[in-house]
């Protein structure tokens, strides 16, 4: 369905080889450990038809053996665990999982949370509850070196029973810091995001699946040691909230069908004829309002969806979980889950508050709670006709949203969560180990690939191979440069030497000629 966008990625494949020989060819250790986090950086967001590599695990595994911490006699308290994160975030549903897990743990328990690249954002939740379960909050120096993080992290670690990782997809930290025999400590991947690249496998005692038989942790990762725990939801109140109530509160109309959706913008951006606004737009007449949170209002796309629609197609911009968020869930009739990407937190905080869900099916895997009910729809005639009866018909709506919810109790309530937890601790390793990984990964390219290649193809580039990297990003803010080889459009050396000067990264080095 996708496959004009194939050859990009094999571009993009091409390149991440190119970067990993060359890595090998690296002999100065800070120069290499900063070509390891563009290269697993670059592949997580450039998506290569690797969603592994063994070649990355085994240079950073080496690289971990020169870390040297003097582990003896470090003891750890029973029932103790470290949840590290690279990043925590107020929206979304990748800090919410470690908010709930901590707030739904026995009291008998410690859970303690290391970040390791703090940022401004608001973390109250999370601090609270941590502080509920005799934790403590660590807020890394990102200002160190990875030698100095890896150090201080494996020493941290050694100090608890149980270490479950959290991280960002490229993160080169945990396997600096685990990636020797000497860490005794077992180590949890959550796995929160499947479908992109990530790095981790070598030094994970235990996957953490979030869906069941996950194809992409078994075959296009061959991870054996997994485990389906899927999302910890919200408590399921089953409550009635007045809708005019919410709907005043935020200025919406109390008399007109609401329909809610939220999710970063790449969930949303078309691709072929997958295009979610399309679809809202047969949804939409004079009674019928779709607010989208989490995507910008200067954002060109839904600004002509906003106009096309005569002001009933919004987007909200970032809304806080905590505050604001909640509230439109609960004014809304129906809740839509992003496409051509789905999403999965989002979906389940409507269903847990009474507000029915429908999801699409897409390339993606969806949660196992959502497929087993009506609110999954196969095609998109079935989706746009069970958003109508849903909105017009309460008999309709009622017996979608008992199925939702009777399924999430299964398959996510607190209860079911707290099961899953204690059959997880009966099958973790009790000491944790270490595998140098053979290189033959799975890089088969197809649909899958293109949906996770957000840089190349949300971003509409004009160039025929983007390879972007975060200092690029703000370099094209300052002087228009949006791909590596426009660096070598510059007849002038020293314009190139300035621009290398200014990135103050070498990656680039690649592609300039011999002296």
């Amino acid at each position: 369905m996708y496959q004009k966008y194939y050859e990009q990625i094999e571009k993009n494949q091409q390149f991440f080889e190119k970067t990993l020989n060359h890595i090998n060819s690296i002999d100065d250790v800070d120069k290499k450990l900063k070509f390891c986090q563009y290269a697993a950086q670059f592949a997580s967001s450039n998506n290569t038809g690797y969603y592994t590599s063994s070649k990355l695990e085994n240079i950073l595994l080496n690289l971990a053996q020169k870390i040297d911490v003097n582990l003896d006699n470090i003891d750890y308290k029973k029932e103790s665990f470290l949840h590290i994160l690279t990043e925590g975030y107020e929206v979304g549903g990748h800090t919410r999982v470690v908010e709930r897990w901590i707030k739904n743990a026995s009291y008998t328990q410690t859970h303690s949370v290391l970040i390791t690249k703090p940022t401004e954002q608001n973390l109250s939740v999370l601090e609270n509850n941590v502080s509920q379960k005799q934790g403590t909050v660590i807020y890394f120096n990102d200002d160190l070196s990875y030698f100095e993080q890896a150090k201080q992290l494996r020493k941290i670690a050694m100090q608890y029973e149980y270490i479950v990782l959290h991280v960002h997809m490229y993160d080169i930290l945990p396997i600096l810091a685990f990636g020797v025999k000497e860490f005794k400590r077992p180590v949890l991947f959550y796995n929160h995001a499947s479908h992109l690249f990530w790095i981790g496998k070598s030094i994970t005692d235990v996957v953490l699946d979030i869906e069941k038989d996950d194809e992409i942790t078994k075959i296009r990762r061959n991870i054996k040691n997994t485990f389906f725990l899927g999302v910890p939801s919200k408590e399921i109140t089953m409550e009635k909230f007045d809708k005019s109530i919410c709907r005043k509160k935020l200025h919406l109309p109390v008399n007109k069908k609401i329909i809610v959706s939220s999710g970063n913008w790449h969930k949303y951006y078309p691709i072929c004829d997958d295009n979610f606004i399309d679809l809202v737009q047969k949804l939409i007449n004079e009674d019928a309002y779709c607010y989208v949170i989490g995507i910008s209002k200067k954002d060109k796309l839904w600004k002509d969806a906003y106009k096309k629609s005569k002001g009933h197609i919004i987007p909200l911009g970032f809304i806080s979980h905590d505050n604001g968020y909640m509230d439109y869930i609960k004014a809304a009739d129906l809740c839509l889950d992003s496409f051509p990407m789905c999403g999965g937190m989002a979906l389940v905080d409507a269903i847990s508050v009474g507000t029915p869900v429908l999801s699409l099916k897409s390339v993606l895997p969806q949660f196992d709670y959502l497929i087993n009910t009506q609110a999954y729809c196969k095609t998109k005639e079935d989706f746009i006709a069970k958003a109508k009866k849903i909105l017009n018909d309460d008999k309709y709506r009622e017996i979608i949203l008992s199925q939702l919810q009777e399924s999430l109790i299964k398959f996510q309530s607190i209860d079911a969560w707290k099961e899953k937890i204690n059959n997880l601790l009966k099958i973790i390793p009790k000491e944790h180990k270490i595998k140098y990984l053979d290189e033959q990964d799975y890089k088969k390219i197809d649909d899958l690939c293109v949906l996770s290649n957000f840089k190349s193809i949300y971003e509409k580039r004009t160039k025929e191979f983007d390879l972007l990297t975060p200092d690029l990003f703000h370099f094209k803010r300052v002087q228009g440069i949006s791909n590596v080889f426009e660096i070598l459009k510059y007849k002038s050396d020293s314009k190139k030497l300035m621009i290398l000067k200014f990135l103050n990264f070498p990656a680039v080095k690649i592609f300039l000629p011999p002296p």
